[in-house]
Order: structure tokens, then sequence, then C-alpha cells
């Protein structure tokens, strides 16, 4: 969602500052400069990832939000 920020998280649900509640099963907070070790670990051990230079550290995924080759 752009242009929206998060307000609370809960155990079963997000909250926006315009009051939207979002529910969800897992969350995944993606904040900082560079990818995490996961993320490394990740492109490095699955085949469909790679390290080219548009990539960057970050995960290939399809229009759905699935992470290729996972």
């Amino acid at each position: 969602m752009l242009k929206s920020s998060v307000k609370e998280v809960t155990s079963t649900d997000m909250t926006l500052n315009d009051g939207t509640v979002i529910p969800y099963g897992i969350a995944v907070w993606a904040a900082g400069i560079g990818p995490l070790p996961l993320t490394l670990d990740l492109i490095k051990n699955v085949a469909e990832q790679n390290l080219d230079s548009k990539a960057r550290g970050r995960l290939v995924c399809d229009r759905c939000l699935r992470v290729h080759g996972c």
C-alpha cells in the first residue's frame, strides 16, 4: 500500500495510520540499507536466485510475491 504507514502491529493484524486493519499470518518487516544474512543465504542456495547487479541482495519474486525457486 503506497503512502501508508504502520501505526501498530499485533500477533494477528497490523493497523495503518488511516485506521485500516490488515490481518496476516506471517509478517516480514524489511527496513535498513542492506540485505539480512538470511536473504543472502537464500539467494546463494536457491538456484533460481542470483546475485546479478540488478538484484543487489533482493529476492526475485513473481507478481504474487512468491519467491522464485521456493
